[in-house]
């Protein structure tokens, strides 16, 4: 049997945080519930300008969040999905249960979307999942819902619902 892709993997556990917990009937789907749900702290925070979010795993503490105040409400939404997706990889992993310290940082710049980190792969296959399960996308889609309205809908910005939309082989 072949090994699952990262990707594959970030799919999975994306769908398994929506049965586990969240409605998944229910949209938009809220990350800062998910979080807090699974006991993991998120603040809103004045980070530097080419941060976006911090995820945060201290020894014998609790994990934490951190969301730029700055950014509006959907990119907020977006980085606490994608925040969520590096506590998801790091406990596939099992690096959460040896009291490990590890801290993932969001940076605004080219390099962070090549593609190019396997955390970062998972982090943002997983918060677009989280966000815009790909079930929900087929349906509505095929009801005759555009780009523009799906994007409404999952209260995710157009940009990302049209890369979704491409990445499931769906016109715009």
């Amino acid at each position: 049997m072949a090994t699952p892709t990262l990707r594959e993997r970030a799919q999975d556990e994306a769908a398994r945080f929506l049965f586990t917990c969240w409605d998944e009937d229910q949209f938009p789907v809220d990350p800062f519930l998910i979080a807090d749900s699974l006991e993991i702290d998120v603040f809103l925070a004045n980070l530097p300008d080419d941060v976006a979010g911090i995820f945060r795993k201290k020894p014998n503490e609790k994990p934490e969040i951190y969301i730029a105040q700055g950014d509006i409400e959907r990119r907020q939404r977006f980085t606490c999905a994608h925040e969520l997706g590096h506590y998801a990889h790091l406990k596939l992993e099992g690096k959460l249960e040896h009291n490990s310290d590890e801290t993932f940082i969001e940076r605004r710049d080219p390099a962070s979307s090549l593609g190019t980190n396997p955390a970062e792969v998972f982090a943002n296959e997983f918060a677009a999942n989280l966000l815009m399960p790909a079930v929900a996308i087929r349906t509505l889609h095929a009801r005759g819902m555009d780009a523009y309205d799906l994007s409404r809908f999952f209260d995710v910005s157009p940009t990302s619902m049209d890369y979704r939309l491409k990445n499931l082989g769906l016109p715009r």
